[in-house]
């Protein structure tokens, strides 16, 4: 199992693959961080809680840009199928 970190600014989307969890999470705060500097972003969400029913974390980070475009980083779970 992997986690895939998706950004979406103004419905560009972009995918990260990371193996570790805890990286991915880290790696979010800093580009959140760099947007709000850069872009003037602010933080309107965030999600970050266990999902028991399918056993794994949700963790997402809304926010809405200067020029008025929204943004979402999420951590996607992922797995090979044919593994």
């Amino acid at each position: 199992m992997f986690s895939i970190y998706r950004k979406e600014v103004g419905g560009r989307r972009s995918d990260r693959y990371f193996k570790d969890y805890k990286k991915a999470k880290a790696e979010i705060a800093a580009d959140v961080e760099r947007m709000c500097e850069v872009c003037g972003g602010v933080v309107t969400e965030t999600i970050d809680r266990f999902n028991a029913d399918r056993c794994l974390w949700i963790y997402e980070v809304r926010m809405r840009l200067a020029n008025g475009e929204t943004a979402t980083h999420a951590i996607v779970d992922g797995y090979f199928e044919d593994n």
